[in-house]
């Protein structure tokens, strides 16, 4: 398990933001590599960043969170889910998680991608974006019983 760090694009200024995210099983003791998980088995992204800035406080707004799964090999993407977290008018340690339940996410090959774009109280896309890529991985299904 390992956190990626998150590429920002944020056009303001007196403002800060920086953050990482973290693909897992959350599997212990560990059933083997986060990067080649069971479709009867949960996955989780979890998220955190840290803004900073005066601008903070006369800000105001949503932060849309979203996992992406992009399928390798033929077939359609398989995304997504969100989580929207309240934009704090002050600097603050954001965090969250998203869980993909067992069976959620079909056998196959993923690059998972987390996306986070900032919304204004009036539902304008604001200026600030940002990514961060995991590692490839492989959910693969198994016989009944094991």
């Amino acid at each position: 398990m390992s956190t990626q760090s998150l590429t920002f694009e944020e056009t303001l200024p007196f403002f800060s933001i920086k953050g990482g995210a973290t693909f897992t099983t959350h599997d212990w003791p560990p059933k083997g590599p986060d990067t080649t998980i069971r479709t009867d088995r949960s996955w989780h992204c979890h998220f955190h960043w840290d803004t900073d800035g005066g601008l903070n406080y006369i800000m105001g707004g949503k932060w849309k969170v979203k996992v992406l799964l992009e399928k390798w090999g033929g077939g359609e993407n398989y995304s997504a889910k969100e989580q929207v977290l309240t934009f704090v008018s002050a600097p603050h340690h954001y965090h969250g998680t998203i869980t993909f339940g067992p069976n959620e996410i079909p056998a196959g090959v993923y690059k998972p991608v987390v996306v986070i774009t900032m919304e204004g109280l009036s539902g304008v896309p604001g200026p600030i974006a940002a990514f961060g890529e995991g590692k490839m991985m492989q959910f693969y299904d198994v016989g009944p019983g094991l």
